[in-house]
């Protein structure tokens, strides 16, 4: 009967000391340059852009790149360039993050 005990006691207790790979919560440098390139083509093949000077801000601007995995590689995501004071571009979506599933390509207003 003791050993049974202590068995159970070491079933539960370590799942409780083991800690989530917080690899798992974020994107490596390589996939998030990655996936900001397939944004950039998203945005640049869109019909959202007015004119040469924001299709220029987004080939050679740094967006954002805001994320929340529901299971890695499926996120919320939205990737933002800043084509003014008052709008940005955004892609964003539900899925999976590397491949731009969901991506929806907008024109948004920027809260001051």
């Amino acid at each position: 009967m003791r050993i049974k005990n202590l068995l159970l006691a070491l079933v539960l207790f370590f799942p409780a000391c083991a800690q989530p790979n917080s690899s798992s919560l974020y994107l490596t440098k390589h996939q998030a340059l990655a996936i900001t390139e397939k944004a950039r083509e998203k945005v640049l093949a869109s019909s959202v852009l007015n004119g040469a000077q924001e299709a220029q801000i987004v080939r050679t601007g740094e967006p954002t790149l805001t994320y929340y995995f529901l299971a890695k590689p499926y996120a919320d995501y939205d990737i933002r360039w800043t084509i003014n004071s008052d709008e940005a571009i955004s892609v964003r979506g539900r899925g999976n993050i590397l491949d731009l599933d969901g991506a929806i390509v907008e024109r948004i207003r920027v809260r001051p």
